[in-house]
């Protein structure tokens, strides 16, 4: 394999892999935001959210 095309695939999977983690990240982060601050208008119990079945 030539050193160019090593080098390319090192930085294609160091930019995949980068990407991957942020994102993972972040929606890690904003599920924590959510989780920790609740709706105030929100007074629905979970068991209240379910539809009816017929």
């Amino acid at each position: 394999m030539s050193t160019g095309a090593l080098l390319f695939m090192l930085v294609s999977w160091t930019f995949v892999l980068g990407t991957m983690v942020w994102s993972f990240a972040k929606i890690l982060k904003s599920q924590e935001r959510r989780a920790a601050t609740p709706d105030p208008d929100d007074d629905m119990t979970a068991y209240e959210r379910v539809p009816p079945t017929a």
